[in-house]
This record gives C-alpha cells, structure tokens and sequence, in this order.
C-alpha cells in the first residue's frame, strides 16, 4: 500500500494536504505561530484564510498529525501546532530550510542587481570622463 492510499485518496500526499494557496496559508500560520493556540474565526483573521475554508482544512491536519485540538473556549474549539507529533516537526523544518532557501536566493538576486546597478554606474562615469 502506498501513501496516498493509506490516506483514502488518488492524490499524493503534498497535494491532498494542501489542496491550494489557502491551505498552504493556513499551514504556514500554525507552523510559525506554534506557542499559541486558536480558534477557527482567530486562525482564519490572522491568516487570511475564509472561515470556510478553516474549517474545511483543520480535521485534516489534525487527522494528519499538524496541529491538535487543545480545549474548549466557550463555543470554540482551539487548535495548535502539535510540536509533539513526529510529522509536524519534519514539516516545520522544511518550512524553515525553505524560508531560509528564499531568503539567500533573494539575498543572492538583490547582489547581483546591485553589482549590475554599480557596473552601469562606473561604466557611465568613464565614458563622462
């Protein structure tokens, strides 16, 4: 049995647990704010996400081993990143290298416009000497 049929679905797993910009949204919500825990309405303000589809995507994550319900707050239900779950921490540290990745790509792409910028610069102050 393969992993996407372990899940009960054709999909491979990357794309059953985020099946969209959304879904990857509200992930990176939970993984970089994991001392906290939310409710549905508090995750889908802060990352931009429909109330709908919170609620849509939470018992995935949550049967997926992401974050894990943690009480009851009147009606609410409270979710969070669950930094005991196996799976979850393998997903926090890919969204750390990745971050990282971006990061120096960007760093590496703004030196070499910087570089490129100085050339022009010297080439036009020779050619005014």
């Amino acid at each position: 049995m393969n992993v996407s049929e372990e899940f009960g679905s054709p999909k491979g797993v990357l794309e059953w647990l985020v099946s969209g910009n959304a879904s990857a949204r509200l992930l990176d919500f939970f993984v970089t704010n994991k001392e906290f825990d939310y409710s549905e309405t508090d995750a889908a303000e802060s990352s931009g996400v429909s109330l709908r589809t919170v609620s849509r995507e939470l018992p995935k994550f949550e049967s997926a081993g992401i974050i894990k319900f943690t009480r009851n707050v009147g009606r609410a239900k409270m979710y969070r990143f669950d930094q005991n779950s196996e799976i979850a921490k393998y997903l926090e540290q890919f969204v750390f290298a990745a971050a990282t990745r971006r990061i120096e790509a960007s760093m590496m792409q703004s030196e070499a416009q910087t570089s490129s910028v100085g050339k022009k610069i010297e080439t036009a102050r020779l050619a005014n000497s």
